[in-house]
């Protein structure tokens, strides 16, 4: 199941850290701004091109967790911002 897990920066700048975790285990994560194009890197499980950034992987999983945490925690209205970035589901 495709996942995405998003967070507002805590400035106030409006941009947001974006983890999307894909059904076959590889994450893509950006920074996603509400008015300007929204930059992404992809890391990918062992397999077919992928599986040089396992360490990499592992946290980015855990930073997923974590923003899902936080999310319940202390929710943020994101009404307004454009999120994620176009093209991928919420």
């Amino acid at each position: 199941m495709v996942k995405n897990y998003l967070r507002l920066g805590d400035m106030g700048e409006g941009t947001a850290l974006w983890v999307h975790v894909q059904d076959d285990g590889d994450i893509i994560v950006g920074v996603a701004e509400p008015l300007l194009a929204n930059k992404t890197v992809e890391f990918c499980t062992v397999g077919m091109g992928g599986g040089r950034s396992r360490n990499t992987l592992d946290a980015l999983r855990a930073l997923a967790k974590a923003i899902q945490k936080d999310n319940e925690e202390n929710p943020i209205d994101y009404q307004g911002h454009i999120f994620p970035p176009r093209g991928m589901g919420r």
